[in-house]
C-alpha cells in the first residue's frame, strides 16, 4: 500500500488472546468492510421493524421481550405442575397389587421438566403412606426423550426393593440407563414408544421368582437372614446339608437293623 488511505474503511469483527500480553484483532478492510457494515445496517433495520420502534430501540425492546418470555415460561411450568398434581389422586387410586407391594404407575405423556415428574412421584408416595410396602413408577417424555422416576417407601425398602435397581430395569427397556438412591431414582432412554412397556408390570415380573418382583429383589438378603433375624445357609448349602442328614439317617437305620438281626 502506498498510503494508508488506499486501505479504506476498517471493520473490526473479532478480538481474542493468543498469548500472555498479546491480542489478536480480526478486521475487514476495503470492500469487505463496506459489505459487512451494509449487512449490519440491514439487520438492524429488519429487527427494528419486527419489534417496532427506531433503529436505536431494539436493545430495550428485546430485553423486554425476553423478560416477558421468562415470566410466561414460569407461569406455564406452574400450570403444568398444578395439572400433574391434580392427576396424583387418580394415580394413587389406580394402584395395583404386585405380590405384597402396591404399585402406582402412570405415563404422564409430554412434560416440560423432569422436576415436575419427580414432584408427582414424591407426592404419590406420600399419599400411599407407610402402612404397607409401596412403589411409585411414573414416566414422561421430555424433549422427545423418555424419562422414568421411581420412588419407594420404607416398607418396600425393608423388603429389599430399591428404586435405583427398578429404574435401571425400566431404563433398559427404553434403551438407556439410570440410577439413584434407594428411595428415589431417575432414568431415561432413547425410545419414547417403549415407555408404556417399561412401566407395565408383566406376568414375569409378577411371579415370585421374577427378577423384578419384590421377593426376588430381596432374595439375596433373605438367603442370609431369616425372618426372625437368625442366620441361615444359602439354598445350595442347605440342600447339601439335607442330603447328608438323609444319608446319615439311612445309615443309622441300617445299623439298627443289623444289630437286631444279630441279637435275634
Amino acid at each position: 500500500m502506498p498510503t494508508t488511505g488506499h486501505i479504506g474503511r476498517i471493520a473490526v469483527v473479532g478480538e481474542s488472546s493468543i498469548g500472555s500480553g498479546v491480542r489478536r484483532i480480526d478486521a475487514l478492510v476495503g470492500d469487505g468492510a463496506y459489505g459487512y457494515q451494509a449487512k449490519e445496517h440491514a439487520l438492524v433495520s429488519q429487527l427494528s421493524t419486527m419489534v417496532g420502534g427506531r433503529p436505536e430501540d431494539p436493545p430495550e425492546r428485546v430485553e423486554g421481550l425476553m423478560t416477558r418470555l421468562k415470566d410466561a415460561e414460569k407461569r406455564l411450568a406452574a400450570a403444568e405442575q398444578a395439572a400433574l398434581a391434580a392427576r396424583t389422586a387418580d394415580i394413587v387410586s389406580d394402584a395395583v397389587r404386585v405380590g405384597e407391594v402396591r404399585l402406582a404407575s402412570a405415563n404422564l405423556g409430554s412434560v416440560g421438566s423432569a422436576d415436575a415428574v419427580r414432584s408427582l412421584a414424591l407426592d404419590a408416595r406420600s399419599r400411599l403412606g407407610d402402612l404397607e410396602p409401596a412403589v411409585v413408577a411414573v414416566g414422561a417424555v421430555l424433549n422427545s426423550r423418555p424419562v422414568v422416576v421411581v420412588a419407594t417407601n420404607g416398607g418396600a425398602r425393608d423388603q429389599g426393593i430399591r428404586a435405583g435397581a427398578l429404574v435401571r430395569t425400566a431404563a433398559q427397556a427404553l434403551g438407556g440407563g439410570g440410577g439413584g438412591k434407594d428411595d428415589l431414582a431417575q432414568g431415561g432412554g432413547q425410545n419414547p414408544e417403549a415407555l408404556g412397556e417399561a412401566l407395565r408390570p408383566s406376568p414375569t415380573r409378577s411371579r415370585p421368582d421374577s427378577a423384578t418382583s419384590p421377593r426376588t429383589l430381596s432374595r439375596s438378603r433373605d438367603r442370609l437372614i431369616s425372618p426372625t433375624g437368625s442366620g441361615r445357609l444359602p439354598d445350595r448349602s442347605a440342600t447339601r446339608l439335607r442330603r447328608r442328614k438323609r444319608h446319615v439317617l439311612v445309615s443309622l437305620v441300617a445299623i439298627r437293623t443289623r444289630s437286631r438281626l444279630f441279637l435275634w
